[in-house]
Order: structure tokens, then C-alpha cells, then sequence
């Protein structure tokens, strides 16, 4: 996969996405900057989820990331295999 910068898939259906919401934008960009990600990378989707799980997850940042996003509960499950 490549990365790219803009709105994903879920992000895109989003009701706040038109309201000036920075939410999708200022993730994302937190996110590469912890886990030294840069827009134009290509990278397979497992080791995006490492990078992802190490750099964010398992390294106690999600609440830096994304602590006033209101799902940030999905990813902190017990469940979560990254």
C-alpha cells in the first residue's frame, strides 16, 4: 500500500468532516510523526499495523494521537490485534 494523505474511507463518511473538524488531518499527521511515516510511503499493510501497534499503541501515545476522538476506544480493546 502507499500512503496518502486525505480523508480514508471512514473517515470520508464522516457528519463533522465539512465543519472544519480537524480530526482525520491532525490524526493522521500525529501518527506520523510518532511512527515516522511519510505521505508517498509504500509499505505492506502488515507492516503498517506493526508500525502502528509499536509506535502508537503499545508505546502508551494513543491518548497523544487521538485521546479526544470518541473511538479511540476500538483501538485500545483487549482484542486488538494491530
Amino acid at each position: 500500500m502507499e500512503l496518502a494523505e486525505g480523508l480514508d474511507d471512514i473517515c470520508q463518511n464522516c457528519p463533522n468532516k465539512d465543519s472544519g473538524c480537524p480530526g482525520a488531518a491532525l490524526y493522521d499527521s500525529r501518527v506520523r510523526g510518532f511512527c515516522g511515516l511519510q505521505s508517498g510511503m509504500r509499505l505492506t499493510w502488515a507492516e503498517f499495523q506493526k508500525r502502528i501497534r509499536e509506535c502508537v499503541i503499545e508505546s502508551g501515545r494513543l491518548k497523544d494521537v487521538c485521546g479526544d476522538c470518541q473511538w479511540s476506544g476500538i483501538c485500545v480493546k483487549k482484542d486488538y490485534k494491530g
